[in-house]
């Protein structure tokens, strides 16, 4: 997309671990990089073939069922 290509925003290795650590995206935000420092793709999975994980918090998991239960209960209500 040229939209993506045009983007200011560079992703480089330390840029990377920050977002690849867990978080809920309620809002749907996307972010998009017109650059990626050379070499990432094989560096990340060189981290993962060598046991790397991003691991979600346990408080993390729960949190996002008690949103979805809350935001399927106010759909349930919503449409009657």
């Amino acid at each position: 997309m040229k939209s993506t290509q045009q983007s200011p925003q560079h992703l480089s290795y330390a840029g990377f671990n920050r977002f690849a650590k867990p978080y809920i995206a309620v809002g749907g935000d996307q972010q998009t990089f017109g650059k990626v420092q050379p070499g990432l793709f094989d560096y990340v999975i060189g981290e993962v073939m060598h046991g790397k994980v991003w691991r979600t918090p346990m408080a993390m998991t729960e949190n996002m069922v008690n949103y979805m239960q809350k935001q399927r209960a106010e759909q349930k209500a919503g449409d009657y």
